[in-house]
């Protein structure tokens, strides 16, 4: 018979005997819990902070990401934000920069979080993905309930072992977390300009702003390394099929104090802005002591719930906020992006509908959107809105959003934000386009897709070999008239191609999309247009097709030849006059797909072109050298 635990917390409610009612008994997979060493002072931590919730928003419900300010770069400033857990959490982390973080406490070492998402430095990002696809040994799950005109919370956690753990303890971390806490951030650009109010400072090659800093640690209910939950039997083991349960009751403080100044630099609490991060870790292993409570199996982040919530005032401004617009452009070579925003209920009422309008005032374009369900006190939802508004393609665009109705009567003081949109300008090219594709190890992931305007697939591939990098070369024959395509690639990873690169190049070696670093993530789109169709036999009829890349080129380009036939060809670089400056002499090339690299770093600024000359004929790809 299986043995099952019964843990309740010293304060609880006067229930008796407890059932599983929230927790699911069955295998689930791990989440990712995150926990991020940052500072006040720290450059590149709005880097981290933006890098860390992209991640998060790509894979809702699945991430937990608690803010840890603690070290040099959080002292010197007022409030700094410390507590008095950071500095023990970060013993035991191995930091060597900030920001960092720590996986799941795996290995207990913190990984750099400054690089972009995606595969260019940024390992943290693959690990994280691995731990995701992993199926954990235990579920938790949690509900709160915050009484407002008390501030006292109430917590709920239920813990299901799902697989026999061999280890001699399990502790529970219940971490209290608040948002939207305003205060100084050093940055070294507008990184997370979402959470940026203003810059105050711009004389120095670094950034001083006003910040909103989310998810900050602000205390443990349950102490520095967790509530002790679950313990082994006599076999050494926690069973599969042990439930646990605990109830906190906690009181909110009105203000929380950094661990290093006193009370004139108390944190408010703003009613509303918290959040629980609930996980289950390791109790300390007798190996390591350094190490108090590592490999987070899993975790939670939930809001809680209120009562006695006070209205404000009737349906005015005060009872709801919308974040800064955010924007997905529409392909096919449209002026158009849609509109996305986060309403948030700040108030009593319960908000069932509410009325947006948004605009592009230089476009002369307003349009309005009504949103219908229902969104209690201080929860939050995403809306995009149903028709994509005008924007200008190669310039920036600003989108104004406001509501004018809440639950059917009009708002007398305005409820709005805006933001900028800048869609890329469109490469256009001449012949049917070429694609260079080189995947990472993982080829079977990588997919690819070519769309006509209509939205039509035209041309598609993938599904590669996996063990090594391959690299692909295909004619875009089926782009045979001009107008609108759009070229996508997806991972089915969801982490884009370390090593990887893509370039679409039009017949005279054009560059008309290209990501030359794998960073593509799940999948990414580029729109390009082709204006006129030339025959690629005209010049040589053996040349097959013939690309130049990069292209404009700084120091070194690639010029790609495909033969249907092995030849003899004679490559040259001429310049606008006529005359030979660069001369690779005869090159022997084989059938198939030939790469030859092209120095242009002696170049000047200026057009080229690089000639292929066989016994059969000549072809000439246009060169544009900018440094």
């Amino acid at each position: 018979m299986k043995k099952v635990l019964f843990a309740v917390a010293s304060l609880v409610f006067g229930f008796g005997t407890f059932a599983q009612t929230i927790v699911s008994t069955e295998v689930q997979k791990r989440n990712v819990v995150i926990e991020e060493y940052t500072g006040i002072g720290c450059g590149y931590c709005p880097l981290g902070h933006q890098n860390v919730q992209d991640y998060a928003k790509a894979n809702p419900g699945r991430v937990v990401a608690i803010n840890i300010h603690q070290g040099g770069y959080a002292q010197g400033y007022k409030p700094n934000f410390t507590t008095k857990y950071g500095d023990a959490l970060a013993g035991q982390a191995s930091i060597s920069g900030y920001p960092a973080g720590t996986l799941n406490r795996m290995g207990a070492t913190a990984s750099s979080l400054i690089s972009n998402i995606g595969p260019s430095g940024t390992s943290w990002v693959s690990s994280a993905n691995q731990l995701l696809q992993q199926n954990s040994p235990v579920n938790v799950a949690a509900e709160a309930t915050i009484d407002a005109a008390t501030m006292k919370m109430t917590v709920h956690v239920e813990i299901y072992y799902t697989e026999d753990i061999e280890i001699k303890e399990n502790l529970l971390n219940v971490a209290i977390l608040q948002n939207n806490v305003e205060g100084d951030q050093h940055n070294y650009g507008m990184y997370n300009s979402e959470q940026i109010l203003y810059a105050y400072d711009n004389y120095s090659s670094t950034w001083n702003t006003r910040y909103l800093h989310m998810h900050m640690l602000r205390d443990f209910i349950t102490g520095q390394w967790g509530d002790t939950v679950a313990v082994a039997n006599e076999d050494g083991i926690i069973p599969a099929g042990t439930f646990v349960h605990k109830h906190y009751t906690y009181q909110i403080p009105e203000y929380y104090k950094d661990a290093m100044y006193n009370s004139n630099t108390n944190v408010p609490v703003t009613i509303g802005e918290i959040e629980l991060a609930v996980y289950i870790a390791e109790g300390a292993p007798s190996y390591n002591s350094k190490v108090k409570s590592p490999n987070i199996y899993t975790g939670v982040k939930i809001e809680p719930d209120y009562i006695n919530v006070k209205s404000i005032g009737g349906m005015e401004a005060e009872n709801a906020a919308i974040t800064k617009p955010t924007f997905e452009q529409e392909y096919g070579c449209k002026d158009l992006a849609k509109v996305s925003v986060t309403l948030r209920n700040t108030s009593g009422p319960t908000l069932k509908t509410v009325k947006f309008e948004y605009s592009n005032e230089e476009a002369n374009d307003t349009k309005t959107y009504t949103w219908t369900g229902e969104l209690n006190s201080f929860k939050s939802t995403d809306i995009t809105f149903a028709e994509p508004i005008t924007v200008t393609t190669g310039a920036t665009s600003t989108v104004k959003v406001k509501i004018v109705e809440l639950n059917g009567e009009a708002v007398a003081t305005a409820i709005e934000s805006s933001n900028d949109f800048t869609k890329p300008s469109i490469k256009e090219g001449k012949g049917a386009p070429t694609l260079i594709l080189r995947t990472d190890k993982k080829g079977s992931e990588i997919s690819w897709k070519v769309y006509n305007a209509w939205g039509t697939v035209i041309e598609q591939g993938g599904n590669y070999a996996d063990g090594s990098q391959i690299k692909d070369t295909v004619l875009l024959w089926r782009i045979g008239t001009p107008g609108c395509y759009t070229f996508e690639i997806s991972d089915a990873g969801e982490d884009g191609a370390s090593g990887g690169r893509y370039v679409v190049a039009d017949a005279e070696g054009n560059t008309l999309a290209y990501n030359t670093s794998g960073s593509w993530g799940a999948s990414e789109k580029k729109d390009f247009k082709i204006s006129d169709i030339v025959g690629l036999n005209e010049a040589n009829e053996n040349i097959f097709q013939s690309v130049v890349y990069p292209n404009p080129a700084k120091d070194m380009v690639t010029l790609n030849v495909n033969l249907g036939v092995a030849d003899n060809a004679n490559i040259t670089v001429v310049d606008l006059m006529g005359r030979t400056v660069v001369n690779m002499g005869t090159q022997s090339l084989h059938s198939g797909e030939n790469q030859i690299q092209i120095n242009t770093s002696n170049l000047e600024n200026g057009l080229y072109y690089i000639r292929v000359t066989t016994d059969n004929g000549m072809t000439t790809n246009k060169l544009n050298v900018v440094k």
